[in-house]
């Protein structure tokens, strides 16, 4: 499983209508989105904090995992 798709998992973060990740509210506490653009592709880059980090080496994570 990928990061991404553990985090969503998580409930820290979902897909918007163009397919782009974005936070949600429980992700909020845990990274920032910044706005980038690189030629002519713009949107949000998700930094997540050292939060997460603890979070995603908790034991308990194994639930996501299932």
């Amino acid at each position: 499983m990928t990061t991404n798709r553990l985090l969503e998992r998580m409930g820290l973060q979902k897909r918007n209508a163009r397919g782009e990740w974005e936070l949600t509210d429980a992700g909020k506490m845990h990274g920032e989105a910044y706005p980038y653009t690189n030629g002519r592709h713009s949107g949000y880059q998700i930094l997540w904090k050292h939060s997460v980090a603890v979070l995603l080496r908790d034991p308990q994570l194994h639930i996501y995992l299932q």
